[in-house]
């Protein structure tokens, strides 16, 4: 297999090159073209500037999810915005977005192109893409159904695609500042940041820095003051752009996040009743998390008919938690992860059109520690591994290839190909050498070859048809092998060390519109879901009273769903849109040992329907309203059913929140934003979720440029 990968690149980039196309050319449409998954969703960031990774297929949702970028406390307030985007929110800072009915190690996060996806990430939702300050990126661009040739076999479920700010040379050359403030009465929350840059014809230098406090939050009706919930947060980016002769540009790029006693509220004594919700038994739980980015990457353009990049990264993640148990017993324990990586991309045409191809290698080297310390403030426990074996490595390999062909003037098809390669090797799997259960040492790799095909068909100027089948595939990765740790709230889970790949296979049709002014698109798509690595209880109980738990290869499960858009413009100031979305899946899942039982996929999205108005009044105000309506979500799987700190017996109810949202710019350099969120006062949560959503809200900001 790692022959494949190597053999892969080499021989397409053998194709002979189309001359007449220009570099230009060759970017512009090998963006429209890879990105053409017929699903994607540009995010702009709050400055409101197009990004590189603009999709075709976008439709402006809401003519602004750029709009409210300023709006938004977390990466996942904005993602929560797309339609087809299902939050899971453990607590505000600990964020975990579903796409198609899949969350966590299932779909891959990207910053600036990197993997933020790591071995140690567990199953289902986890808190790792809340290391991303939202006020550091440029654009966010979501890429739903399998993403796995261009980024990565295990994007099963989709691709979140972050691109940071960076200042290039020779654009508004100059010298300019910012500052951005934002404060919330519900959320008891301020957010400032401030940002610098320098921009010359050769050079571009930028700086940021972003400082959070949030204080416990006020959730609507009469929950009113959610105790415990309040944490901080900080960040801050670097990057340096110069231009080189030879057509070539060096780009250097660090990036730092910072969150502190981030406190999974939903555990403790002071967890939430609502509906019948029980509170947890531990006094204490919070964790604090750490993601530093460094890499460096050379641009090179080949003439007119090519370009390249090199991309060489070190990203490390930490995670640490303190966990104080009803009786008193305090247990620390934490993983740290660094990842080296170093990545080649290429892009050009052949005969038969835009071609792009890629090598990639990711190293990680896994460090993990737990430490118990009696009521009395004394170690009692250390053991030689933590959540996941200390002292592991864990190697990913893989190369693509990716073909647009035009078939009639009106058709094409978009075929791609990635080989991949990823090996585990963990060393202190057993976390009590001393007892009569053995864990041995884990030395395992995997190898595949997945494949899409898309179809895209103009029937004129006003609607086109697409259709495809992809495929993903994800080897087991550390959390999977040799996690000893709590899982599913009153879970402890345990190591499965002989565990076999996931496959998938999406296939989708749909349809796209537009006349003037209005815009449709429709998408119906279909999962096959093969060996799904679940939980399941073993039966057993430990000493803390919880249900041990282990892993293993479900048997077939499928999901399904429908999304649909519509944004309708009127004259120049008045804007209506709207989206729905509905999903559906079963899953063989094993229930205890020896036994299963075809239930629903573990938090399901209910179905959703947004609706969005907006007025530009001719001072360059804007209004937006926006109305939110969620389904009862009543389709539970076994572990959803037993996990009664975050979902209600017999489901989540439904709800219906209206949100209006204004800005004014008050002078060239300054504008002023505001916001009232969640005007009935709505006690609520989303499905899933550890916490509930703030109740009636204001929001004030400003946002000045100098």
């Amino acid at each position: 297999m790692i022959v494949s990968c190597l053999l892969l690149c080499s021989i397409l980039q053998q194709l002979p090159l189309d001359s007449d196309k220009t570099l230009l050319d060759v970017q512009v449409e090998t963006n429209s073209e890879t990105t053409d998954s017929v699903e994607e969703i540009q995010i702009v960031g709050q400055r409101r500037v197009p990004g590189s990774l603009l999709s075709r297929s976008h439709l402006s949702l809401e003519d602004g999810i750029e709009d409210r970028g300023i709006f938004a406390r977390t990466i996942g307030d904005q993602l929560d915005q797309v339609p087809g985007v299902h939050l899971q929110r453990t607590s505000y800072g600990q964020v975990s977005p579903f796409l198609r009915g899949l969350t966590g190690f299932r779909t891959l996060a990207l910053i600036d192109g990197i993997r933020l996806n790591n071995s140690t990430f567990r199953s289902g939702p986890n808190q790792y893409v809340s290391f991303i300050d939202p006020l550091i990126l440029d654009s966010t661009e979501i890429v739903f159904g399998p993403g796995s040739v261009l980024h990565g076999s295990d994007a099963a479920g989709g691709v979140i695609q972050m691109s940071s700010r960076i200042p290039r040379p020779g654009y508004q050359n100059g010298e300019g500042s910012r500052f951005f403030q934002r404060l919330s009465s519900a959320e008891q929350s301020s957010i400032s940041r401030i940002e610098y840059e320098s921009i010359s014809d050769e050079t571009a230098f930028g700086f940021g820095a972003s400082l959070k406090s949030y204080g416990d939050f006020y959730a609507g009706a009469e929950e009113g003051l959610q105790e415990e919930t309040g944490y901080s947060e900080s960040s801050a980016n670097f990057s340096v752009v110069h231009d080189l002769e030879n057509n070539l540009t060096l780009q250097f790029v660090v990036q730092s996040h910072r969150q502190d006693d981030v406190p999974r509220t939903h555990s403790t004594i002071y967890g939430s009743t609502w509906e019948g919700l029980v509170a947890g038994s531990d006094l204490k739980r919070n964790l604090d998390g750490e993601r530093d980015l460094v890499y460096l990457r050379v641009f090179q353009n080949h003439g007119p008919q090519s370009a390249s990049r090199w991309t060489i990264s070190r990203q490390d993640i930490t995670d640490e938690e303190d966990r104080i148990r009803s009786s008193g017993v305090l247990r620390q324990q934490g993983v740290a992860t660094e990842a080296m990586g170093v990545a080649y991309d290429w892009f050009g045409y052949s005969e038969l059109g835009p071609l792009s191809t890629g090598l990639e290698w990711t190293h990680e080297q896994v460090d993990s520690y737990f430490r118990q310390y009696d009521a009395l403030g004394n170690l009692d426990v250390v053991r030689p591994r933590g959540p996941v074996a200390d002292d592991s490595t864990y190697d990913w390999l893989g190369a693509y290839v990716q073909q647009v062909v035009p078939v009639t003037q009106n058709t094409r098809l978009n075929l791609g190909a990635r080989a991949s390669w990823a090996q585990a090797d963990a060393e202190k799997v057993d976390p009590d050498p001393t007892d009569a259960e053995d864990f041995g040492p884990v030395k395992e790799d995997w190898g595949s070859l997945v494949g899409s095909i898309r179809a895209i068909h103009s029937g004129s100027d006003s609607w086109e048809m697409f259709g495809g089948l992809s495929q993903a595939f994800r080897a087991p990765n550390l959390s999977d092998l040799t996690r000893f740790d709590a899982a599913s709230s009153g879970d402890a889970e345990i190591p499965a060390t002989d565990l076999d790949p996931e496959k998938f296979l999406t296939g989708e049709l749909g349809a796209r519109y537009k006349n003037g002014s209005q815009e449709l698109e429709t998408v119906l798509w279909y999962s096959w879901l093969d060996g799904l690595i679940v939980r399941f209880p073993t039966g057993d109980v430990n000493s803390d009273g919880d249900t041990i738990v282990t892993k293993k290869n479900s048997g077939d499960g499928f999901a399904n769903g429908l999304d649909i858009r519509y944004v309708n413009r009127w004259g120049t100031d008045w804007t209506l849109s709207g989206s729905a979305s509905w999903i559906t899946g079963d899953l063989d899942t094993p229930v205890a040992p020896g036994v299963s039982e075809t239930a629903p996929l573990s938090r399901l999205a209910p179905a959703m329907v947004r609706i969005a108005l907006k007025k530009q009044f001719s001072n360059q105000i804007e209004l937006l309203s926006v109305l939110t309506a969620a389904d009862r979500q009543d389709r539970l799987s076994p572990r959803d059913i037993a996990d009664v700190q975050r979902i209600p017996v017999g489901g989540t109810p439904g709800y219906i929140v209206l949100d209006l949202h204004a800005t004014y710019p008050w002078k060239p350099n300054i504008e002023i934003f505001g916001s009232l969120t969640n005007l009935t006062n709505q006690d609520y949560r989303i499905h899933g979720s550890g916490t509930n959503e703030p109740g009636f809200n204001l929001i004030f900001g400003v946002d000045t440029q100098f």
